[in-house]
């Protein structure tokens, strides 16, 4: 059996499902946002909440990858570290490099200020020219 529905009573029931949606929407941000407070709480006195989470998630791509991969060849991968010194030394000599750099640059950009840029060599507009460029 069908009813008749006349235009104030379809705008009723849609004025009361909207504010049903819009209440249930409400409260799930208001839930979302007091269990985020709770979680940053949390993690900031050392209980992680995500780890049971994240355990799952990485046995699941740990145990679909290895079924996916049988019979494939692992690659193993090595690091190859070419630098004889310690990570302090590279630094400093990094440091030392860039201190010379700005020092060339600076000597050139002084000739600039005295003598102009049509008055530098090719040599040192090429070197004005490098060591200004970015670095990757």
């Amino acid at each position: 059996i069908y009813t008749r529905l006349d235009a104030s009573d379809m705008q009723t029931s849609l004025n009361e499902t909207t504010k049903t949606i819009t209440m249930a929407v409400a409260i799930a941000l208001l839930l979302a946002a007091i269990m985020g407070y709770v979680f940053a709480l949390l993690l900031q006195k050392g209980t992680d909440l995500s780890q049971p989470i994240t355990a799952t998630i990485d046995w699941c791509v740990n145990h679909f990858s290895r079924k996916s991969s049988a019979g494939k060849k692992r690659f193993k991968v090595t690091v190859n570290n070419t630098r004889n010194m310690s990570d302090a030394q590279w630094n400093m000599q990094r440091k030392e490099r860039e201190k010379a750099r700005q020092e060339r640059i600076d000597e050139i950009l002084e000739k600039i200020k005295k003598s102009g840029y049509q008055n530098l060599s090719d040599e040192e507009k090429k070197s004005l020219f490098d060591l200004t460029k970015p670095t990757k």
